[in-house]
């Protein structure tokens, strides 16, 4: 079982990302996509000339704030724009890919957040109108049947509040939540960045391995978005996923390349042995052989 994040700066490497989903799907693997949209409602907003505010947390987690009118470009650009151009690239290559959003069966449910942000002179506001949501139930028995009919699932980040409201969640804490109401073994997370980096105009300063007790260190080291994917993951791996990667999206093969530990490793309570069982085995030299993957 793998649980796999695209970031929305990925939208010109979906051929790349999608091969790779192939050759697994073909495999036998299960696989719950989810995707980001950020980047192409930025886009959209600029389009339609609406102002998109940035806001940083007390805690110096950065979000997007989302007003009714964000809101409401973010569902026409993640749901609409991405998550469609997705489904149909996966179906181009093969894949029985469906896409849906937290509304569809009651997906994903959230309650709506009151924001604390921090003002320019360093004060903090509370917003009570924004609509994003905080993550309170995964309808994993639904991905469960969608899985066991042999189809692919593809979120985008959209929730239902209690009051049938559309919430704009957070991508990288969606995949994680997904991943353990799924009990997957595997949180890829896929990124415009080789990993976390000690310095951010630095390559070389990638962090090969993470494990739990560098939680506080990790997270203080991690600036702006990456915040949120490192927190992600962290949650996952307290949670029983085995083994977290944030690794780039923009390699010849990446999601392989994540599978094999390119990137940023955050190893769970005990590492996954990926030749453990006959079906896994199979499953990676078929891969070897189809000349996905590279034997050091």
């Amino acid at each position: 079982m793998i649980v796999l994040k695209i970031g929305g700066s990925l939208n010109g490497n979906f051929n790349s990302v999608c091969g790779d989903i192939k050759r697994l799907y073909d495999a036998g693997e299960r696989l719950v996509i989810v995707h980001g949209g950020g980047e192409t409602t930025n886009e959209l907003s600029r389009r339609l000339g609406i102002e998109v505010e940035k806001v940083t947390s007390p805690s110096g987690f950065e979000s997007r704030r989302t007003t009714k009118e964000v809101l409401e470009v973010f569902v026409m650009a993640c749901a609409g724009k991405v998550n469609r151009f997705l489904v149909a690239e996966l179906q181009r290559v093969g894949v029985q890919a469906i896409g849906l959003c937290g509304a569809d069966g009651r997906l994903i449910e959230a309650e709506r957040k009151v924001i604390k942000a921090l003002t320019p002179e360093g004060k903090v506001r509370i917003i009570k109108d924004d609509y994003s949501g905080k993550i309170t139930r995964v309808n994993s028995e639904l991905l469960e049947r969608l899985l066991d009919m042999g189809l692919v699932p593809v979120v985008a980040p959209l929730a239902l509040s209690p009051l049938g409201e559309l919430l704009n969640v957070d991508g990288d804490t969606l995949a994680s939540k997904i991943a353990l109401a799924l009990r997957s073994e595997n949180l890829v997370i896929l990124s415009d960045v080789p990993g976390l980096l000690r310095d951010l105009s630095d390559p070389g300063s990638l962090i090969k391995e993470v494990s739990l007790d560098m939680e506080e260190e990790m997270l203080a080291l991690a600036k702006g978005r990456m915040k949120k994917k490192v927190m992600a993951l962290f949650e996952a791996m307290k949670g029983g996923v085995k083994r977290g990667v944030i690794a780039s999206g923009y390699d010849e093969s990446p999601v392989f390349s994540a599978l094999q530990g390119k990137g940023t490793l955050f190893k769970g309570g005990s590492e996954p042995d990926l030749g453990v069982d006959r079906a896994r085995r199979e499953i990676w030299k078929w891969s070897i052989s189809q000349g996905a993957l590279e034997v050091s």
